[in-house]
């Protein structure tokens, strides 16, 4: 997982946007369509998927660009293990969100009939499981945020 994010990492910006969008497309499709079991919905979630990438990446780099001077922010002396959490809670989000959606839609088949309940569950559980992997040891502990505030204001100091 890690050399494909590295991988990710160093391709130009239309070709994340465009893998970013196809990843999106593929996963809400398959997982509407497995919930569901209509072909239609399937496709109703791979075309969802296909605007919410870009719509995903253009927000990702508005807030990773500076706001004053309107350029990318250097990352050369950019604490390294935070760069190394920040990479690790990237690759746990783009796992943990799809395992939770295939175990709720398989249980909620089994047990109902339908994959639909599983699949609102999943999305429901997704964002307090990110949020608490993101808190307590990930990008978002105080630990992390202290060091990451620290950072910016010695690099806005030193402009």
């Amino acid at each position: 997982m890690y050399n494909l994010l590295e991988w990710y990492s160093r391709l130009s910006p239309w070709y994340r946007v465009a893998l970013l969008s196809l990843y999106f497309g593929i996963g809400l499709g398959s997982f509407a369509g497995a919930a569901t079991g209509k072909v239609g919905m399937a496709l109703a979630g791979f075309l969802v998927g296909l605007i919410i990438g870009p719509l995903h990446y253009y927000d990702a780099h508005r807030k990773r660009t500076d706001r004053s001077c309107g350029c990318e922010p250097a990352i050369d002396d950019y604490p390294q293990d935070l760069e190394r959490v920040e990479r690790r809670h990237a690759g746990r989000s783009m796992i943990l969100v799809p395992v939770l959606l295939l175990t709720g839609i398989a249980a909620s088949w089994i047990a109902l009939g339908t994959g639909l309940y599983g699949a609102l569950v999943a999305f429901l559980a997704a964002p307090v499981a990110l949020w608490a992997l993101g808190r307590f040891g990930g990008p978002s502990d105080p630990k992390w945020k202290s060091v990451r505030d620290e950072w910016r204001r010695q690099h806005i100091r030193a402009r």
